[in-house]
């Protein structure tokens, strides 16, 4: 399986009476998510499935991407990838035995654990807006390839031109 995890854009800071749960994309999360969902159209990225957190801003992050890929069929919620471990990968891509690109959107620190634990190692830090692509051979410690992880500063570069 080849797996590309991307954490969301900037988000708004929790206000008072606000939970970390409610918490949505800043403008500029949302200009800057466009700049990276303009970047994976020319890196010509084309998942099979686009998994998401339920969060708003995790949603909205997975939301701009699929509407650049010309995906949104493809976007599905999925409550799983909030703590998602490698149980959980492994029976995600159980139940979705079509989806040999699988795009996951959802937040640190699981994500960076998730591919690092893949790697073999420890975590592998995603900054927002970041993409990581491992090849997964099996979903446990090892059974995956770091092929690249891409910050959101290059994803941008060109895409104000």
């Amino acid at each position: 399986m080849r797996l590309y995890l991307l954490r969301h854009g900037r988000a708004e800071d929790p206000g008072p009476g606000m939970s970390d749960r409610d918490r949505r994309l800043t403008p500029a999360g949302v200009r800057e998510m466009e700049g990276v969902a303009a970047a994976l159209v020319r890196l010509d990225l084309r998942p099979d499935l686009i998994l998401t957190s339920p969060l708003p801003r995790a949603h909205e992050t997975a939301e701009i991407v699929a509407r650049a890929l010309g995906l949104e069929g493809a976007l599905r919620a999925e409550p799983r990838v909030l703590s998602m471990d490698l149980g959980d990968l492994h029976q995600i891509a159980a139940e979705n035995p079509g989806a040999a690109r699988l795009l996951v959107v959802g937040h640190e620190p699981t994500l960076s654990l998730v591919a690092g634990r893949l790697c073999g190692g420890s975590a592998i830090r995603l900054k927002k807006g970041g993409l990581i692509r491992l090849d997964v051979d099996r979903c446990e410690p090892g059974g995956a390839e770091l092929v690249w992880l891409i910050p959101p500063a290059v994803l941008l570069q060109g895409s104000h031109e």
